[in-house]
C-alpha cells in the first residue's frame, strides 16, 4: 500500500495548546507497548496512527485508558508485523479489519486494538459489510461524531479529515457527514449522541444531529436491552446528565425508552445533593430517581433494560427503605433501618425521598440524618440458632419463632440488649 501521509493534512483549528510536543509530554502516549507496536506497524511504507477516544480525551485532558490504533496495513500483514516484534495477537473482528496485539509487561498484559482502514458498503446495525482501503478520509467518513475521527502519528501530529478539531475545542458533538445515514447505519447513535453531549458537549445538543435523532427515533426498538442499557447508565451519571435527560424527555424520548413516566427534575435535584454532599455517584440510585418505584415499574425496568440481579436487587430495596425514614429520625429509628436493610438501600431511599421533597440539597436535617446513616454502626443481633439449640430449645419450626420474638424485643429496646439479656428473656 502507498504512504499515506501526504494524503491529508495536518489538523489546523488548534488553539495551540495541542501540538505534537504536548502528546510525547503525556504518559500513555510514551507507553513502551504502544512505542514499539507503532515503530512495527509503521515501517515499509505503511501507515498507522491513534484513532478515537484516547485522542479525543487527549485534546480535553482528561484520562486515556483505552487506545485503538488505525492502519492501512491489512489484518494478516497486522497480525505478521505484531507477531515479529513478539506480540500475541487475537482475532478480535478479523471481517472488520480488526485485531488485537497483547504484550505482558510485569506480568500484567496490555492489549491494543488495531482496525485496517475501511469503509462501509452495506450496513444493517453493528454488522456492516465494509471493504478495507487506504484511504483516510473514508476511513473517517464512516465514524459517528467528527471528534470521534481525529488521528493523531507517532510523532504527535494530529490529523484532522471531518473538522472534529474544531468541534472537541467547542464542545459541539456533530455528526460525521449527514446525521440520518450515520443513524441509519446504527440507531445506537441516537442514545450515544445524546450521551456524548452530556459528557462532551456540556450539554448543548448539535441542531442538525437532535433533529435527526427525533425524526429516527422508532429505530430505538430495534437494539438489544443491554446496548440500551449501557449508554443510558453512562448518559445518568455525565456531568451535564441534567441538560440532555430534559432536552431529551421533552420530545418524549426518556418515557419511550423506559416505558413509563419520568421525573427529570428528582434525578437533578439527587445530582446537587450529591454533589454538594460529595456522595459517590450511582447509575442505579439516579435510576430509582429517574423513574418511579412501584414493583410494577421495576419488573418493566428489569426487563426493559435486562437489568443484572445485583441491579434490580439494589433498585427493588431503595424502593423499599423509601418512605421509612424522614428527618427528624432519631437514633434508634437509623439504627433500626440500618439492621433491617443495610447502611447502602437506606442510603439509596433516605437521598431518593430527599430528592423528591421541596428541600435544597444544603439543608442541615437531612444532611444530619444522611451523615447518621452513613456514619453509625450496623448492629448485629448477638444470637443465633445454635445457642437457642443449646439453651433446649426443640430443633426446627421453635427456633426460628423463638429467634423472631426476642428479635423483636432487641429491636424494641434500640439494639441495646446483650446475648446474656437476650437468653434471659428466652
Amino acid at each position: 500500500m502507498r504512504d499515506q501521509r501526504s494524503q491529508d493534512k495536518p489538523a489546523d483549528c488548534l488553539s495551540g495548546s495541542h501540538r505534537a510536543a504536548d502528546f510525547h509530554a503525556m504518559d500513555w502516549f510514551g507507553n513502551p507497548v504502544l512505542r514499539d507496536l507503532l515503530t512495527v506497524l509503521n515501517a515499509d511504507g505503511a501507515c498507522t496512527r491513534i484513532v478515537g477516544g484516547a485522542v479525543r480525551n487527549a485534546l480535553l485532558g482528561r484520562p486515556v485508558n483505552d487506545v485503538d490504533l488505525a492502519t492501512t496495513l491489512l489484518p494478516e500483514q497486522t497480525k505478521a508485523a505484531a507477531a515479529a516484534a513478539g506480540f500475541k495477537t487475537v482475532d478480535t473482528g478479523l471481517s472488520h479489519g480488526t485485531i488485537t496485539a497483547i504484550r505482558q509487561v510485569d506480568g500484567a498484559f496490555q492489549a491494543v486494538e488495531v482496525t485496517t482502514l475501511r469503509h462501509d458498503v452495506e450496513t444493517f446495525g453493528r454488522h456492516a459489510k465494509v471493504a478495507f482501503t487506504d484511504d483516510w478520509s473514508a476511513d473517517a467518513a464512516r465514524r459517528d461524531f467528527t471528534m470521534n475521527a481525529i488521528y493523531v502519528d507517532q510523532q504527535g501530529e494530529l490529523f484532522d479529515p471531518v473538522g472534529g478539531v474544531c468541534d472537541l475545542e467547542t464542545r459541539t458533538v456533530r455528526f460525521v457527514g449527514d446525521p440520518d445515514d450515520r443513524i441509519e447505519e446504527d440507531f445506537l447513535r441516537i442514545l450515544r449522541f445524546f450521551r456524548f453531549s452530556a459528557q462532551y458537549g456540556n450539554g448543548i445538543l448539535e441542531p442538525a444531529g437532535l433533529a435527526a435523532c427525533v425524526r429516527k427515533r422508532a429505530g430505538l426498538a430495534s437494539l438489544s436491552a443491554e446496548r440500551i442499557r449501557k449508554e443510558l447508565f453512562s448518559l445518568l451519571v455525565a456531568p451535564f446528565a441534567c441538560d440532555v435527560l430534559r432536552a431529551m424527555e421533552s420530545y418524549g424520548l426518556l418515557s419511550d425508552i423506559l416505558g413509563t413516566v419520568v421525573s427529570v427534575d428528582v434525578l437533578c435535584r439527587l445530582a446537587m445533593i450529591e454533589e454538594h454532599q460529595g456522595y459517590d455517584v450511582d447509575q442505579v440510585r439516579r435510576l430509582g430517581a429517574l423513574v418511579p418505584l412501584t414493583s410494577l415499574d421495576q419488573r418493566g425496568l428489569k426487563k426493559r433494560l435486562r437489568l443484572s440481579n445485583s441491579q434490580s436487587e439494589a433498585l427493588a430495596a431503595a424502593a423499599k427503605t423509601a418512605g421509612i425514614l424522614r428527618p427528624p429520625a432519631g437514633i434508634a429509628d437509623v439504627t433500626a433501618a440500618l439492621y433491617s436493610h443495610g447502611r447502602r438501600p437506606v442510603l439509596d431511599g433516605v437521598l431518593i425521598d430527599w430528592s423528591k421533597s421541596d428541600v435544597r440539597e444544603n439543608d442541615d436535617v437531612w444532611i444530619d440524618l444522611c451523615a447518621r446513616i452513613s456514619n453509625q454502626p450496623v448492629p448485629e443481633f448477638p444470637l443465633g440458632g445454635r445457642d437457642l439449640v443449646d439453651r433446649g430449645v426443640p430443633e426446627g419450626p421453635q427456633v426460628g419463632r423463638a429467634l423472631r420474638r426476642l428479635e423483636a424485643y432487641w429491636l424494641q429496646r434500640d439494639c441495646i440488649p446483650g446475648k446474656v439479656e437476650l437468653l434471659q428473656q428466652l
